[in-house]
């Protein structure tokens, strides 16, 4: 896509349609997130309902992992090609028509139709999840980049509180009749709003505003956009932070498939607990969405800020860890939120930076090759930790995520923070 400009005859403008670009962009991310938790937040009642193993539960989350790196390539060749408006219409297209086929999966042998109903969002991500970044890029400040990103990941966090608060909906003891009739209900609906966001997407997306938003999008057919994949994968920064993102992305999205379990697991009466944990989880992430981006467009205290907010996810990792092995609600419940509120932080901010280390290289295709590598040991880490908890106990699976965020915070310590866009800005 051709978001370039000519700086000698072009004035930077910002214009107010961005709020509404922008809105519609994290509405469509936030449907598909939804849709990609729905059944793993209530992953008891969907494996009593289909009388299927957690295992295969925990398959309607990753199967989309699977789908989103089968057409990865393809969603990068569509970003780069087509730009916003097209990748916006087909992904919220295609999240509708998979909220669609899961109407029709409500019978206890039609669980293989729910899958298929999973996997068709999933395909959606490929095009709208490195798409933030490039929204910020095209018609947003460059101090309000990483704000723009954390909105973003406001929304997909909201979609996952409302799939958090699905557990509303089911008891224990619950007649089939009702549960059914509540499967029906999330199907209905998922199905409405979905349909609707493709309506509004169609109607007022654009690919680009007349004038460039910033001088560094201004200049960057100046510099020069080589897109060549050697030129990213030469570049040390990137890889650094680019295994950092995997090792926080594959964490959080390992979490939020195995929360429901993880609370099973470490309390018997989880069912006293789990919505409002759940809902603490999701809730924290809306804040460190929200405020630690807002710091660093602030502040532009790049390295301090990535290095403390990874470093603290960690920390509150094992303090979950802990409060679950003493069968401490509360402690349990405020570790969450805090291990949540660093870890989508750190995710929500490591996108903007990337994209300033690796500028004028295509912001689309160096934070989709992030996505990429996140959702490929997501699959493997997701369903290794189901499997240690389903034979063994919760601290196991704890011990495989901390590890991980353990090598992720030396990976920070090894960048050299050249923050090439950002020196535009201030030239």
């Amino acid at each position: 896509m051709d978001a370039s400009y000519n700086s000698e005859t072009v004035e930077v403008k910002a214009y107010p349609r961005r709020y509404l670009m922008l809105f519609l962009s994290a509405f469509t991310s936030g449907l598909i997130m939804f849709q990609a938790f729905e059944y793993t937040m209530i992953a008891k009642d969907v494996s009593d309902f289909y009388r299927v193993s957690y295992m295969m539960v925990t398959f309607t989350s990753t199967g989309g992992n699977i789908a989103y790196v089968a057409f990865f390539f393809a969603g990068v060749h569509c970003l780069q090609k087509y730009g916003i408006r097209f990748c916006l219409i087909v992904g919220s297209a295609v999240s509708a028509l998979g909220a669609c086929f899961k109407c029709f999966s409500v019978q206890k042998d039609a669980f293989n139709i729910l899958i298929f109903g999973q996997i068709l969002p999933a395909i959606g991500q490929t095009l709208t999840a490195p798409l933030p970044p490039l929204l910020a890029a095209v018609w947003f400040k460059n101090n309000e980049a990483a704000t723009v990103i954390g909105v973003n990941y406001a929304f997909c966090t909201f979609g996952n509180v409302c799939s958090t608060l699905l557990n509303l909906l089911f008891h224990a003891g619950q007649p089939e009749s009702e549960v059914k009739a509540s499967f029906q209900f999330i199907a209905i609906l998922t199905a409405v709003l979905c349909t609707l966001c493709f309506i509004l997407v169609i109607i007022f997306v654009e690919n680009k505003p007349p004038n460039p938003p910033s001088h560094s999008q201004m200049k960057r057919k100046e510099i020069g956009e080589n897109t060549s994949l050697k030129i990213l994968f030469k570049n040390k920064n990137y890889l650094l932070l680019a295994g950092t993102f995997v090792i926080n992305l594959t964490v959080s999205m390992s979490i939020s498939i195995l929360f429901n379990q993880i609370v099973f697991t470490a309390f018997p009466t989880g069912h006293n607990i789990i919505t409002f944990a759940s809902l603490l989880l999701t809730l924290s992430s809306l804040f460190g969405g929200l405020i630690i981006p807002y710091l660093l467009d602030r502040t532009k205290k790049f390295k301090l800020i990535s290095i403390t907010s990874f470093a603290a996810s960690l920390f509150f990792l094992t303090l979950m860890l802990h409060s679950s092995a003493l069968k401490s609600v509360a402690y349990f419940e405020i570790s969450t939120f805090l291990f949540g509120m660093f870890l989508v932080g750190f995710s929500t901010i490591s996108l903007d930076i990337v994209v300033d280390i690796t500028y004028p290289f295509p912001e689309g295709t160096s934070i989709g090759f992030m996505y990429f590598f996140s959702n490929i040991p997501t699959i493997f880490i997701a369903t290794l930790g189901s499997a240690l908890m389903e034979n063994f106990n919760a601290s196991y699976a704890f011990a495989v995520m901390g590890g991980l965020l353990f090598i992720g915070t030396i990976l920070l310590f090894c960048v050299r923070w050249e923050m090439k866009r950002n020196q535009i800005e201030l030239q």
